[in-house]
Order: structure tokens, then sequence, then C-alpha cells
């Protein structure tokens, strides 16, 4: 049994397969029907994370307005005092920024290790280097996380009024 699909052929040959299509035909059509089988279960997991990143930016955005929401009456307060909007709107950004920078850093590392540790279970003979297309992940992410946050700033203005502090 040195041919790798060897192991293949009965079972091809018990469905009739190798007397209809020849032994080679037979392996090339079996060979993409588990390929298909593969690919379909990595198609549905690249699904399931882009449903995910997409509910968390979703989360994240949420959050940002939540917090802006309970932080009404201090924003007032700092526009009220004479604060820029640009300077509340800055930290607004950085609040976000700031706490996901290091994580997003440690996340893409450790995906890239995890990545490559796989890489080389699953071809041991083949050199493998980073992959570099995956590196720009977690650069991808945090620029999603930001434009998420991004998407509050419109609701800094509204409420971030003086007269806000007559009201709450």
């Amino acid at each position: 049994m040195t041919d790798k699909g060897e192991h293949t052929v009965p079972l091809l040959e018990g469905r009739g397969l190798v007397k209809a299509y020849g032994r080679t035909e037979a392996l090339r059509g079996a060979t993409v029907a588990l390929m298909a089988y593969y690919t379909t279960g990595v198609d549905l997991t690249a699904v399931a994370v882009l449903v995910a990143l997409a509910l968390v930016l979703t989360a994240l955005a949420v959050g940002t307005v939540e917090s802006l929401a309970t932080r009404r009456r201090g924003l007032a307060a700092q526009v009220a005092a004479g604060v820029p909007y640009r300077v509340l709107a800055r930290a607004l950004l950085l609040e976000t920024a700031l706490p996901l920078a290091p994580a997003g850093a440690v996340a893409g590392a450790g995906g890239t290790a995890i990545g490559l540790w796989y890489a080389s279970l699953a071809a041991p003979d083949a050199a493998t280097g980073p992959p570099y297309t995956a590196l720009l992940v977690p650069v991808a992410v945090y620029t999603a996380c930001l434009l998420a946050a991004a998407a509050s700033l419109p609701l800094l203005r509204r409420s971030a009024r003086p007269a806000e502090l007559r009201y709450t």
C-alpha cells in the first residue's frame, strides 16, 4: 500500500465506480468528494466567525452609546465648563482604543502561534512560514472596533449639550 489512495479502492469497487470510470477517475472523484466535505466544514466555520465578529462589533457600538447616555450629565458639565467637543470625541475613542490594543496584540500573537502549530501538524514535511495575510486580521478587527466606537460620535454632540444639565 504505497499509493495513498489504495485504501479507498475496495470501497469504490464495491460501488462499481472502478469498473465504470477506471481506477484513476474513481480515485479523483473520491478525492474531490472528500475535499468538498472538509471545505464545507471550513466554510461554515468561517461564516460562524464572521457572524460572531458582527455580533461583537454591534455590542461594542451599543455599549459605547450606552456609556455616553449614562455619562450625559458629566459630559454636559464638561462642555459647559469649556471643554471642546473634539477633546471629548478623542477621549471617547481613546477609551476604546487603549484597552483594545494590548488585547488585540495578544490575541493576534496567540492566533498566529496556534495557526503555525496546527500547520506544522497538518503538513510536517512542508516548510511553513508565518501566514502574512493572517497577521492583518487583528489590525482589521482593531480598525472595525474603532469604527464601531466612532459610530457613536454623532450622539456625543447631542448628549453633551449644556441644556442637559437642566433635565437630568
